[in-house]
């Protein structure tokens, strides 16, 4: 880790150790397979952070946040969460029927 802080100074050790792990289980998986010259080129990673509470009307909320801000416009938290019930109601999902924006999830967007 220390020969290569000076090309890698946004990883931490604790990354690099994730990243070590990962690596060596999949280089143990390959080995019991048979395949003793395996070369790991790629590390599969599980998706990190929260799921769209939106489902696929998230993509079009930040994009409509990002439009407002590209002209100039303020984007508030009543904005977001005006803008997030909108969508809601044009686009008549029945799973988000009674929809409430929380201000934790306002924030998060």
């Amino acid at each position: 880790m220390c020969h290569c802080k000076k090309e890698l100074l946004a990883l931490k050790e604790g990354t690099v150790r994730t990243f070590k792990q990962a690596y060596e289980k999949r280089l143990k998986e390959e080995r019991q397979k048979g395949n003793t010259e395996a070369d790991i080129v790629a590390i599969p990673y599980d998706t990190c952070g929260r799921p769209p509470s939106l489902l696929k009307l998230d993509s079009k909320l930040i994009s409509l946040r990002q439009s407002i801000r590209s002209r100039g416009g303020v984007v508030n938290s009543c904005v977001v969460k005006a803008t997030a019930l909108a969508l809601v109601n044009i686009n008549n999902i029945s799973g988000l029927r009674g929809f409430e924006p929380k201000p934790t999830w306002v924030v998060y967007l």
